[in-house]
C-alpha cells in the first residue's frame, strides 16, 4: 500500500491563524481561538487511519517529514495559499515524491492545479479510498475540537459537526456550488456517536460548520432533536431567512448563537451578488439575537461594486448597534472559477493574479469608487469600530454564562470564573486592574 502523507498548507507569518482576531488589533477582554485541527485533514485520517496528516506544520517540520519518504504527498490549501501549496510541490519532488496532490478549494484554480499531479474537489474521502485501492465504507465523523482561551487560559472547548456538505444557493462571490457539487446530508446515525463523544467530554458548544445549516428541513429536524437529546448547546453556520424562520424552535432546543452570511446591509450589494437576504429580516434578526444574549458572528462584505466610502461607514456604524461578537469584516475578492471572478474581470479589471493576495484583505480588482489602500484602511477601521474592549468583554461574560448554563443543567464541568454584572468592582481583580489599565495594552494590527 501507498505510504500517504497529506499536509495542509505550512505556516506562514503573513498570515493570521486566530479565528476569533483575524485582522483586528488587541484588546484586553479579546478571546482567542487558534486553529489548531484541520477538520478536513481529520476527516480523511479518521476514514482512513492507514495515510499521515500534518495539521499547519512549520516549513521546517513539513521538510523534515519529506525526508523520510512517502510514494504520494498531498497538499490542501485555499487560494490565498496557493504560493505556499506550489513551494511545497516543489520541495517534495526533490525529496523524490513521485506524486503530489491537490485538494481544498486551492485546487480549483487550472493555473494552480497544473503543478500538481491530480486535484480533488470537495471531501477527498471517496476519492482517496478510490487512490488507495479501497472499497468505499459508511463515513465515520471524527470528534474534532477548537479551543477557547483568554489571556492564556482554556475557558473552553468546542466541538465541531458536520451535517451536510455543499450548498444549494448561487451567491456569485462563492465557490462552494461548484465545489461541492450538488448539496447532501449525512447519515443521521453518523452524527450520533459524535454528539455523545462531545456530551462525554462536556464541551462548551457545539459549532455545525455546514455551507447552509437547515437547507434539508425533515433532516435538519433530526439532527436538532438530536443535539437536545444530549443536552448540548449549539451554533450553526446557517443564512438569515433559515435562523429567522427556525429561530424560536431552535432556541428552546440549545440554540446558543450563530454564524451568519449578513454579507452587507446595502439590499443593491446583496441583490447584485444574488445573496438573496432581506435586510428587514436581518434587523430583526440581530434584535432578537442581541436581546437574548446569543453569541453571533457575522460575515460582512466592504467593497462590492455599488459601495461608497459614506456607505460603507454608514452601515458599519449601524452594526455596531447589534453587538456583534465575532464580525469578519472581508473586503469583497473576486474568487477564481466564481461568476463574480468573470464579472469584475470583464468590467472593471483585475489588478493582480498573484493569488497570495486574495486573502480578503487586499482589493485585487479597479474599484470604480475606492482605492485599495483606501478600502484596507476602512476594514481595519470598521474593526475598529464593532471590536472594542467593552464587546469583548460583553463576548465573554456571554461564553462563560452559557457555559454555566450547561453546568447547572448537569452539563459542562470546565468552568470557574464568574459571570460579569456591569460592575467592576465584581471583577475578578487580574479582569479588573485589565479595564483599569487596559490602555497599557498592546493595539497593534494582527494577522
Amino acid at each position: 500500500m501507498k505510504r500517504v502523507l497529506i499536509s495542509s498548507a505550512w505556516l506562514n507569518p503573513d498570515r493570521g491563524y486566530d479565528l476569533a482576531n483575524w485582522k483586528k488589533r488587541r484588546n484586553p477582554f479579546a478571546i482567542n481561538a487558534p486553529m489548531t485541527e484541520h477538520f478536513g485533514l481529520r476527516f480523511l485520517k479518521a476514514n482512513h487511519p492507514e495515510i499521515t496528516i500534518l495539521e499547519y506544520p512549520t516549513r521546517e517540520r513539513f521538510l523534515a517529514e519529506l525526508a523520510t519518504g512517502w510514494d504520494a504527498v498531498g497538499i490542501s490549501f485555499y487560494i490565498n495559499e496557493s504560493n505556499d501549496a506550489v513551494a511545497m510541490t516543489k520541495a517534495a519532488r526533490g525529496k523524490g515524491v513521485s506524486e503530489v496532490w491537490a485538494g481544498n478549494y486551492g485546487a480549483m484554480t487550472s493555473s494552480v492545479a497544473r503543478h500538481f499531479d491530480k486535484a480533488f474537489l470537495g471531501w477527498g474521502e471517496l476519492p482517496l479510498a478510490e487512490e488507495l485501492g479501497k472499497e468505499p465504507v459508511p463515513l465515520v465523523h471524527p470528534a474534532t475540537y477548537m479551543h477557547i482561551y483568554f489571556h492564556g487560559l482554556r475557558i473552553q472547548t468546542w466541538g465541531a459537526l458536520f451535517t451536510s456538505r455543499g450548498c444549494s444557493k448561487t451567491c456569485t462571490f462563492c465557490q462552494t456550488p461548484r465545489f461541492y457539487r450538488k448539496p447532501y446530508s449525512l447519515d443521521i446515525s453518523t452524527l450520533e456517536p459524535v454528539l455523545a463523544e462531545y456530551r462525554r467530554r462536556n464541551v462548551g458548544q457545539v459549532i455545525v460548520l455546514d455551507e447552509n445549516f437547515g437547507h434539508f428541513e425533515d433532516y435538519t429536524d433530526q439532527a436538532v432533536d438530536l443535539l437536545w437529546h444530549y443536552r448540548l448547546n449549539w451554533h450553526p453556520m446557517t443564512r438569515v431567512e433559515t435562523l429567522h424562520r427556525n429561530y424560536a424552535r431552535w432556541k428552546a432546543r440549545g440554540l446558543c448563537g450563530a454564524s451568519l452570511g449578513l454579507e452587507s446591509l446595502n439590499q443593491d450589494s446583496l441583490d447584485g451578488a444574488r445573496k438573496g437576504n432581506d435586510l428587514a429580516q436581518s434587523r430583526e434578526l440581530l434584535e432578537w439575537m442581541n436581546r437574548d444574549g446569543m453569541l453571533v458572528q457575522i460575515l460582512y462584505i466592504i467593497g462590492f461594486e455599488q459601495d461608497t466610502e459614506e456607505s460603507i461607514r454608514d452601515n458599519i456604524r449601524e452594526l455596531r448597534k447589534y453587538h456583534i461578537d465575532s464580525p469578519q469584516i472581508q473586503i469583497l475578492t473576486p474568487l477564481p472559477e466564481t461568476k463574480l471572478f468573470q464579472h469584475l474581470e470583464s468590467t472593471y479589471g483585475i489588478n493582480t493574479y498573484d493569488y497570495s493576495q486574495y486573502d480578503m484583505t487586499h482589493l485585487v480588482w479597479n474599484h470604480p469608487n475606492i482605492s485599495p489602500r483606501r478600502l484596507r484602511e476602512l476594514q481595519f477601521w470598521a474593526n475598529d469600530v464593532l471590536f472594542t474592549p467593552s464587546k469583548s468583554l460583553r463576548t465573554v461574560t456571554k461564553v462563560v454564562r452559557q457555559g454555566l448554563r450547561g453546568l447547572l443543567g448537569g452539563g459542562w464541568r470546565n468552568f470557574s470564573a464568574p459571570v460579569w454584572s456591569g460592575n467592576i468592582d465584581t471583577l475578578p481583580i487580574p479582569l479588573r486592574e485589565l479595564t483599569l489599565y487596559g490602555s497599557r495594552a498592546s493595539d497593534r494590527r494582527t494577522g
